[in-house]
């Protein structure tokens, strides 16, 4: 994959709330200029994928902004890039 025109990659995101897994290990990529749509039906874990995604629920996984890994970041921090 051409990871120079990636603009955000996941790898491996999941979560869980508490002893319950909500979030598969997922991942995915996108190109600048991608437009994205996550479908599925309720209880898929779509919303939780963007909650982990900007870290308002505990999670494991990378995410890479740009080319910078910005897993350890504050959400502030996230929301800014």
């Amino acid at each position: 994959m051409d990871t120079q025109n990636l603009l955000l990659e996941v790898h491996d995101l999941s979560a869980s709330y508490g002893q319950v897994r909500a979030l598969e290990p997922t991942s995915l990529h996108i190109k600048h200029g991608e437009l994205v749509t996550v479908l599925g039906p309720n209880g898929a874990g779509k919303s939780t994928m963007l909650r982990a995604m900007i870290q308002l629920i505990d999670c494991s996984g990378q995410l890479k902004f740009m080319g910078q890994d910005v897993t350890r970041l504050p959400t502030h921090e996230r929301s800014r890039a």
